[in-house]
């Protein structure tokens, strides 16, 4: 009787240690601040209990983080997409204003065009970061040639660089043949060449060289701007951050550059931002042939 009598006593005292336990995590999920994990030394539970609980902490810290980036996302976008459509906007309202000659409609429409193809290209890379969140677990991996790729897809650079009088140049030696995420490598290299056409001035030249060895493609895309400063140089891959900077130096907005990085990082490769020979900013990629798990 007195085993039994013990047993239940334990039994209970577990149970409601347990319930504490419990209790506390359930605040700490309904809490809007993190707090340290004082209640493990605290309670000091069992380890089953402990497995449970630490389980409940990272789904919390999971749902925290996603639902910040959302924020931080929704944001970003918000100021991306503002600007191109207030420029459309204005430009729309002061052309209506009082007739136009046939040049000046062409013109506003050749600018139109541009802005246009600037919220397209917003648009591929919000597609693409969201679907980075749904696809880490299936992976897409295609076989692909990057120069026959991009001779396909660059078209509309091409058209933004004529616009702005600027001059591509293109430079392919060896193997270009790569196996990975085509659709995100493609649109990462393309936001290289359109960040290199941005801050391009009128009657310079753009140079894109890939080479490909055994193992890997590496890949430049060199300008004639204003170039990066040192202290800049890991900052422009954040998204939506703009450093401190002088006068006409360039500096990273939106999503392009960071997206860049990620869909090279995620092939198992690097990205980085040096000085160019022709006195602006040169990005440079260590692409691996095949995708490193």
């Amino acid at each position: 009787l007195g085993a039994g009598l013990s047993a239940l006593l334990a039994g209970a005292l577990f149970g409601r240690k347990t319930a504490r336990l419990l209790e506390r995590v359930a605040d700490r999920v309904q809490s809007s601040e993190p707090e340290a994990d004082t209640w493990r030394a605290q309670e000091n539970p069992p380890v089953e209990i402990q497995r449970v609980a630490h389980a409940l902490e990272e789904a919390l810290q999971t749902a925290r983080k996603e639902q910040e980036r959302s924020a931080f996302l929704i944001a970003g976008v918000a100021h991306e997409l503002r600007s191109p459509i207030q420029n459309l906007l204005g430009e729309t309202e002061v052309l209506l204003m009082r007739d136009r000659s046939p040049q000046e409609y062409q013109q506003i429409l050749l600018s139109h065009t541009e802005e246009i193809q600037d919220l397209a290209r917003e648009i591929d890379n919000l597609v693409t970061l969201c679907a980075q969140g749904t696809n880490q677990m299936a992976q897409r991996v295609e076989a692909f040639d990057l120069r026959e790729e991009l001779e396909l897809r660059l078209p509309r650079e091409v058209s933004r660089a004529q616009r702005q009088q600027v001059r591509l140049e293109t430079e392919w030696a060896g193997d270009l043949s790569l196996s990975g995420d085509r659709e995100a490598l493609l649109l990462a290299l393309r936001n290289l060449v359109g960040n290199a056409i941005a801050f391009s001035p009128a009657g310079a030249t753009v140079h894109i060289s890939a080479h490909g060895s055994e193992e890997e493609v590496t890949l430049a895309v060199d300008d004639a701007g204003p170039g990066v400063a040192p202290d800049l140089r890991e900052k422009i891959f954040e998204p939506f951050q703009v450093g401190q900077q002088a006068p006409g130096a360039r500096t990273g907005f939106g999503l392009g550059l960071a997206l860049a990085k990620e869909a090279i990082e995620a092939q198992g490769g690097r990205l980085r931002v040096v000085t160019s020979e022709r006195g602006g900013a040169r990005f440079e990629a260590r692409i691996p042939k095949v995708r490193k798990s």
